[in-house]
């Protein structure tokens, strides 16, 4: 749900009208412009993303007279508003970007309403050209306060050595636990921060596939593997396992489990060892360099592990 009354994906013109008609004074989830400057963008981006909970930043509204505010919208360039927001915040505007930033927009008379959907960001402080702003109940300010910037930072700091520890995890339960002479190579991700119900797209036919392709693009230039190798698919509560056949020498497992941590897993043998059974592993999220939506591609912790 948002502040305004419908969810995200159902939120209209009207809902967001009829919610401004009587709402008090700008609290600390939600803040209003009247127009669009590069720099009052940025800043109030800046100080939602530094914050705890997911804010919105309604472009297109003033106060009304007596209560209430009233809708004034704006004309974009180009008559596109996404384009001109991502414009103006990339390239440094706001650093980091908080991922998962989304933007509504609504035709109005001679121009647009547009609301921003700002979520955390993973890894605080948000900065915009050095500056650390931060929303408080009716505005948004820089931070000055030695202990309150430390206390953003120590955030940030926690989320990576979380995601460190996730990985390392990760890579060590790769390895095969039964004495081998195979050599073994594991390498876990994690991500800092995942967007919401991440486990329910993990588990999904469309993500198999999606996997299934990732490993056959990548062994096909891999001549110990061979370009047609036999997948082995596994799907339990917690994570969603696909693997190749050892052939010859090599044999691969990814892994995508629960709480969004990513291993791979090469395990090698001579020619005369029987096939390795299925090493514990990842899924390798990243095709083609993109990373899904569910992860955070700002900032992930990796473990690598090896065992000879």
């Amino acid at each position: 749900m948002t502040p305004f009354g419908p969810d995200w994906e159902n939120l209209t013109l009207e809902a967001l009208k009829e919610f401004l008609r009587d709402a008090p004074a700008e609290p600390l989830l939600w803040e209003c412009k009247r127009e669009l400057r590069a720099p009052s963008l940025s800043k109030a981006v800046c100080g939602l993303s530094n914050g705890h909970d997911t804010g919105y930043l309604i472009l297109g509204a003033e106060p009304a007279d007596g209560e209430g505010w009233q809708l004034t919208p704006i004309a974009f360039p180009n008559g596109d508003p996404s384009s001109a927001i991502t414009d103006m915040l990339a390239g440094g505007g706001v650093t980091p970007y908080p991922d998962g930033l989304d933007v509504r927009e609504f035709p109005a008379d001679n121009g647009h309403v547009v609301v921003v959907r700002v979520p955390p960001v993973a890894t605080p402080p948000s900065n915009v050209g050095g500056t650390v702003y931060e929303r408080v109940s009716g505005k948004t300010i820089p931070v000055t306060d030695p202990a309150r910037l430390a206390a953003l930072f120590a955030r940030g700091d926690a989320a990576r050595a979380t995601a460190q520890a996730n990985a390392q995890r990760a890579a060590q339960a790769n390895l095969l636990v039964e004495p081998s002479p195979a050599a073994q190579f594991s390498l876990g991700l994690a991500a800092t921060a995942y967007r919401p119900d991440i486990a329910s797209r993990l588990f999904t036919e469309p993500f198999l596939a999606d996997v299934r392709s990732v490993i056959a693009e990548t062994v096909a230039f891999d001549p110990l593997v061979g370009r047609q190798p036999i997948f082995v698919v596994e799907v339990t509560q917690d994570s969603a396992t696909i693997g190749t056949n050892a052939t010859h020498r090599m044999g691969w497992t990814l892994r995508a489990a629960r709480p969004g941590t990513a291993r791979s897993a090469s395990t090698g043998r001579s020619m005369s060892s029987r096939p390795s059974p299925r090493a514990s592993s990842t899924s390798h999220y990243e095709r083609r360099g993109s990373w899904p939506s569910g992860c955070s591609k700002r900032s992930v912790g990796w473990g690598l592990v090896t065992c000879t």
